[in-house]
Order: C-alpha cells, then structure tokens, then sequence
C-alpha cells in the first residue's frame, strides 16, 4: 500500500478520536512503555519439554488448534517466537510454563524442578532484550487425572501440588532477580467437576488452606509477584469450579495478591448459590434476599417413536423464581438457553438445570427412550425357490423382532396393500412366488419401517422347440430330432431325455423307430423340466415308378412310397409336380421322382416317336435308384 494513504488514514483516524477527546500520538507514545507477556504455549499445543513428544493429556485444560507446525523442541520454539516478537512493535515479555524447562533429555518430576532448568531462557530472554513472567503447571499430569489438585480432598495429592506451585514460585523469585525485573507469578488451577457437588465449600476451603501454605515463603515485591487466574467453567468442571472469581478475588485483597482477568473465562450467566461457599471463606456474614415465589419446575418428555430417528423432545414448565428464566442440558449444562422445549434429543440419560435471574435452581434428570430396530430374520431352511418360470411355486418364511407389534407385511410393493398380523404374531410365510429377488416392507403399529430384499434364485424359462428331420440315404428314411431353447438359457445348463429314458447332454436324437406320441423332457442343472409337444415318427415306403402310354407322343408316370409330395424331371427338365410329359422325338428318356424326403427313383425308356395311334411301340424300362 502506498504509503502517503497510510499517513492519510492515520491523519483522518487522529481527527475522529481527537472528536472523542483522545490524543493519539499521546497515547502511542504510553504504549511504548506498555509490555504484552506473550505466552510459549501456542508453539506447540501445551506439550511442554518434560518428555520426548510430550504433549496435553488433559486435566481441565484442552486444545483445539492442531497447530500443523509446532515445535518440536526449545530451539524451534526460540525461533518461533523470535518471529512473533519481530512482528510486534514495543518491548515485550515472555510467559513460560513450568514444564518448558531445559531438562536436558532428563524427566523431573513436577516437585522437583527447579531455577537450573531455566537458566537458559534467562539467557536467551536477556539478548534479545526480554523479560519472563511464570506459571505453575497444575494440569497434564496423573495426578490431576481426578480434576481435583490443590483442592483435592487426597492429602498426597494436594501435598505434591503445593510443592510444586512452592517450586514454581521460587523459580519465578531467581528469574525476577537475574533480570531485575519482577516475574509474575500466576496461579491457574483446572480444580471442578462436570456435577453439582454437594460440598463446595468444603473444597473451598482445602484450596484456601492449600494457599496458606504455599504463601507462608515471602518473596521480595522487586523478584515477584503472585497472581491468581479464576474462572467460570473448564472442561471436565462445566458446574463447579473450586478457584472462582470471588475466591480469588477475596484472598487476593486480604493477601495483598494480584487478580488476572482472563476474558475468555468468565461467562454471562451466573449462580448465586455458588457464590456463597467462595464470600464466607472470607467474610462471617452475608445478605440474601428471596424471591416472592420459589422456583418450581414440572416437565413433559416424548420418547423417540422409531429406532434411529433420534426425535426425543423435552418440554419444560417452570413457574416462580425472578425475572427471566433460562435453561441448560447435557452435555452443555454450562450453556444456557430462555427456550424451555428441547428436541431432537438421542436416546440416553440426560441433566437439565432450569434457574432464574438469581441464581436460583432447579435441577432433575430424564431418560430419552427408544424402541428396538424392527429387524427381519429369515427363518432357516425356508427358501424354496421357484425352479421353471412360470410355476409361482417360491416360498420363504421371516421373523420379525423390536419395534411395536402388530406389523403390517407387503411383499414387493412399497405403496401397496399391507396385510396385518395378529397381535403376537411374528412368522409370517409368503408363498407362490416367481423366481427373483424379493423385498419385504414391514411396518410396525406406530409407523416405524423397515424392508429386507431377500435373495431368491433366478427361475429358468426353457420354452424347448422340436425340429424334425428326415433325410433320404440310398433311397433309405433316415429321421434326426433337434431340441432348441431360447437364447438366455446356457446350453451345457441342460440334459435330454426320450420319452422319460437316460438323460444325454445331446440335444439330437438319430434315426429314431417310428412310433407315437413321442415327447422329450429337457433338464436344466436347476432340477426344472419341461416337456416338448408329442411328435410323431412316420413310416415311409422305397418309392416306386411305373409309365403308362397316355395320348399320342404322351406317357405318364404313376408313383407309389416315399413321403407323397413329389417333384418330376425329365431328361433334367423340372416338371415340378407334373406327373405327364410329351414324347418329342425317338431316343433313351429319363424320369427322376424325387419326394419331400429326398428320396427318388429313376426310369429310364427306349423308344420312338409314333405317327399313329395304332402302330407298335417298344419298351424298354430299367428301373435304377439314386
């Protein structure tokens, strides 16, 4: 950007706060001696240098950012900070965790630490003109596992503890003294838990106590300086918090402490009862007023209707208290909501707090039900497939399980009619049924569905064709049979069988006796059969010639045998089924009868064209076959 703009923007910026009674370059000039302290622990999510690849393990604190670059060990960090600090304008301080000490590969333990372990960032801090403040680390450990450290009701542990924070708090005295700058001590505990506890002022009390120890070691005001840090809710302690604002705030005026203000640890709803057990560790009397009416709570629950819907709904009904009512459920007790209808909810246990502008609180639990899945079984040994299409001869049997009985059954059709069991009826059977996958609708008696696609084997349709064949060799029938299917069934899927004889793979059957009423049953591999049409098979006679004399320069032949359907030739002119033919001229002729079998018998005659009907004519015949 150019920057002429910049010094316009900044000119037009100093008029408007100048309007509001602000000078600028006054206040900037202020900032120059104002220091941020920037904390370590965004360089690497709270995993520390205690251990190789440490990292959070909760205990009331939790991470979300994964940061995808974080440092890996204190010379990474070093220099990730170093470029925070170039991007900042003034002179800043550095804030470390205890657990970001220079262990030298070794592990301490958290009572154990101690000034040598920091000499190295005194160093560091010092040539890059930086100064430290400090912090106890009382979280990511075993011994914050319960939720509970210095206020924990285990002697040992809040005995490790209050060693720990009197380690931190003489490191933070040698810091301050090595830079000759106080270094603020800040005390931040995760001490809480996610259920109203009954005692909470006897936890209260443990940590005050916890405190009076740690403070009995004094620190020159020039080394450092104590602060403590509250907070309203945490991870894990969403409805109590030991270290409270008022806490912290009535032991820090007694004790001469600072008070940190973290923004983003202090929420706009508030419990007057909790605040109660933190005022009377300090002060022997308290005021409390009482509403007109006492807070009354009464709810309406709806299960969820069908498995997996999860539409559960809450409705709540809350009378008295003062001012505005607000409400909270888990998981979120700590966010709180002025609709009193909750929906949507999943099946489980669930707390619901209902309070009023005081404070005032109600507090009860409830169940979110839902019924069973409506599942469908098959029942064993109960699929009997449809063999050849067209027998609607398939069957299969289900049980039904969960839901709310009686169901209602359609086979195949969503949108159909469905049929209503009996009220404890749960085998159903489905039967005469085609071949092909199946689907069951099922639908109990509030409407929850479900369907099932039940595999059912492909029926076969065969539809078997006969082609049969005479054929004719040396003036001898010989017949052939040929079965044929449709084009969808594989042929090696079948075997045929004569008039219920042996099955062969051969779909031809050769020179069969005649006879009638034949038929032929092909097999698929499936077990469907299916006859053919009967067929007979014919007896046919060697076919016989015989000429006689007809009209002048005429003959005719006159055939017996064969199939009866006849063709003529004579001399290898085709007279079709003409049996009579002109004689034109003398000489040899030849007559060729052939039948629809292909059989045929040839004569052959001498003789001469005639001038009148009485003269002689001589014949000669020779009858050959072909």
């Amino acid at each position: 950007m150019d920057n002429k703009k910049i010094f316009q923007a900044y000119e037009m910026a100093k008029e408007k706060y100048a309007e509001l009674g602000v000078d600028v370059d006054t206040s900037l000039k202020s900032l120059k001696h104002m220091s941020l302290s920037i904390h370590c622990w965004q360089g690497d999510d709270v995993g520390g240098f205690e251990k190789p690849d440490s990292e959070l393990s909760g205990g009331g604190i939790q991470v979300t950012g994964n940061y995808p670059g974080k440092a890996r060990n204190i010379d990474e960090l070093r220099m990730d900070l170093k470029k925070v600090y170039s991007l900042i304008p003034g002179k800043h301080r550095l804030n470390l965790h205890a657990i970001y000490g220079d262990f030298g590969g070794k592990y301490f333990k958290r009572d154990q630490i101690a000034p040598e372990h920091f000499k190295g960032w005194i160093e560091w801090t010092k040539e890059n003109d930086l100064k430290i403040d400090f912090n106890s680390t009382c979280f990511s450990h075993p011994m914050a596992d319960s939720g509970f450290t210095l206020s924990s009701k285990n002697k040992s542990i809040r005995d490790f503890w209050i060693k720990h924070v009197k380690k931190a708090r003489e490191i933070s005295a040698f810091i301050g003294k090595k830079q000759s700058d106080p270094c603020i001590h800040n005390l931040w505990i995760p001490d809480g838990s996610k259920d109203i506890p009954i005692d909470r002022f006897g936890y209260r009390k443990l940590l005050k106590e916890s405190l009076d120890e740690i403070f009995k070691i004094d620190y020159s005001k020039s080394e450092m300086k104590d602060a403590f840090e509250s907070k309203l809710f945490g991870i894990g302690s969403e409805a109590f918090v030991v270290g409270s604002h008022e806490f912290y705030l009535g032991y820090a005026l007694i004790h001469g402490k600072m008070i940190c203000l973290d923004l983003g640890h202090f929420h706009p709803t508030e419990l007057v009862a909790d605040k109660i057990s933190s005022i009377l560790q300090f002060s022997d009397e308290i005021m409390i007023t009482q509403p007109e009416t006492a807070l009354q709570v009464d709810f309406e629950k709806i299960n969820i209707i069908c498995f997996g819907d999860n539409n559960g709904r809450l409705e709540i009904f809350a009378t008295g208290g003062t001012g505005i009512i607000k409400y909270a459920i888990s998981p979120q007790l700590n966010q709180f909501f002025e609709t009193n209808v909750f929906e949507n909810l999943e099946p489980g246990n669930y707390d619901v707090i209902v309070q009023d502008e005081l404070g005032c609180f109600e507090v009860f639990d409830f169940e979110i039900t839902e019924p069973e899945q409506v599942l469908i079984n098959i029942v064993s040994d109960t699929i009997i497939p449809e063999i050849c299409d067209g027998d609607i001869n398939g069957s299969f049997s289900i049980e039904i399980q969960g839901g709310t009985p009686p169901y209602s059954l359609n086979l195949d059709d969503y949108n159909g009619d469905y049929i209503t069991g009996e009220i404890d009826q749960t085998f159903f059977d489905f039967e005469n049924l085609g071949g092909g996958n199946h689907i069951v609708y099922v639908r109990d008696s509030v409407g929850c569905e479900s369907e099932w696609i039940i595999t059912f084997p492909e029926s076969v349709f065969i539809n078997p064709m006969l082609v049969v064949e005479n054929e004719c060799f040396d003036n001898e029938i010989s017949n052939r049979i040929v079965v044929t299917v449709n084009e969808n069934v594989n042929p090696s899927d079948l075997d045929y069988s004569l008039n219920n004889g042996l099955f062969q793979t051969s779909n031809e059957f050769i020179d069969l006796p005649p006879s009638i009423n034949n038929f032929i049953i092909v097999r698929h591999i499936n077990g469907c059969e299916v006859m053919t049409d009967f067929f007979d098979i014919e007896t046919f006679d060697p076919i016989s010639i015989t000429l006689t004399n007809q009209e002048l320069n005429e003959i005719q032949a006159t055939v017996s045998g064969g199939s009866g359907e006849y063709q003529f030739t004579l001399n290898e002119v085709d007279y079709g089924s003409t049996n009579i033919f002109p004689i034109g001229e003398s000489g040899t002729y030849e007559v060729i009868v052939t039948d629809s079998n292909g059989c045929n018998a040839v004569l052959e005659y001498l003789g001469n064209q005639l001038c009148h009907n009485n003269l002689f004519m001589r014949w000669l015949l020779t009858i050959r076959a072909q």
